[in-house]
């Protein structure tokens, strides 16, 4: 079964090129008010709101459940295989020398008249809170990407916050990749009532200054409702990818960095750019031939279809 084929960039139709171009923030208006409401119960009850919610994981949950504790860092590596935590360290030094090079000078200054001096002085923030997804599937490259610029900047306490599971526990690769990055704290909540939390503080949440991080349209709308109390990187929408490859790029690199992104959401999109008509049918191939096997196929097939595209220039 063919699920994407190469198109030729001259033959798109005005629909199609819309289809492909056109992208939106995620829709917020449907919960806003649920959500909302939430995070004034969170500004007003704090804790005890965050544990009555999880109750239906655990129905004994403690204050001590909310939080990765020291033990639950040390059985995390035991789970977790040598090979992905090795892959885990490596993503972590190419992302600390990215964010390095994006540094700027700490102070400069200009004279722009005999004894008058203006300038800029850059400084970190104090605290920063990282929402990392986790109620569809793991991302542990997001909590990398989260933590690492904030710890790279100066910021003194990054908070993670991930949905947890079933019994109160995270996958034990999210709590891997967080110890990695230099969290400071891991708290086992998602959600409206982790970005509430990390915006007004709680009796075991700090209060930061800014929350970056995507989600589902629920963090997304407490994001928006918790914006001016803390600041915010931006509404997240949709994930998406530009892939502009000659014909000298390896097919199989290009299919995974493609499927990497629509896989998220099915409002999701990727387009892959390439003069080489050889290397589009191959990617096609491959993408046809896997995408079968792949657990989230679902998620992709409809993402396949709405706001993809390989494209031969």
């Amino acid at each position: 079964m063919e699920f994407i084929q190469p198109e030729r960039l001259k033959d798109l139709d005005p629909k199609r090129r819309a289809d492909l171009i056109t992208r939106s923030m995620e829709d917020i208006s449907g919960v806003f008010e649920e959500t909302r409401a939430i995070v004034q119960s969170m500004q007003r009850d704090g804790d005890a709101v965050t544990l009555k919610h999880y109750q239906k994981n655990k129905a004994d949950i403690t204050l001590r459940d909310l939080r990765v504790q020291p033990e639950e860092v040390k059985s995390a590596y035991q789970q977790v295989e040598k090979d992905v935590v090795q892959a885990l360290k490596a993503a972590s030094k190419n992302i600390e020398k990215f964010h390095r090079a994006q540094l700027e000078r700490d102070m400069w200054t200009v004279e722009i008249r005999e004894g008058i001096l203006a300038g800029r002085i850059t400084r970190p923030l104090d605290s920063v809170g990282a929402y990392v997804p986790g109620g569809q599937a793991n991302y542990p490259s997001s909590v990398l990407m989260n933590i690492i610029p904030a710890k790279v900047a100066g910021v003194k306490t990054v908070a993670a916050c991930t949905p947890p599971k079933k019994g109160q526990v995270v996958d034990p690769v999210t709590i891997v990749a967080a110890d990695i990055a230099g969290a400071d704290h891991l708290f086992k909540i998602g959600g409206p009532w982790a970005v509430a939390g990390l915006a007004y503080g709680t009796g075991i949440m700090p209060k930061v200054d800014k929350i970056v991080g995507p989600g589902n349209k629920y963090v997304t709308a407490a994001k928006m409702a918790v914006f001016g109390i803390v600041d915010i990187d931006s509404p997240a929408g949709p994930s998406e990818a530009l892939i502009v490859a000659d014909e000298t790029a390896r097919a199989d690199w290009m299919v995974w960095d493609f499927l990497s992104q629509i896989e998220h959401d099915p409002d999701a999109g990727a387009v892959l750019v390439t003069p080489s008509f050889r290397l589009a049918e191959e990617v096609c191939t491959i993408i046809n031939r896997e995408l079968p096997k792949l657990e989230r196929k679902e998620i992709i097939e409809t993402a396949l279809t709405r706001h993809s595209a390989i494209l031969v220039t």
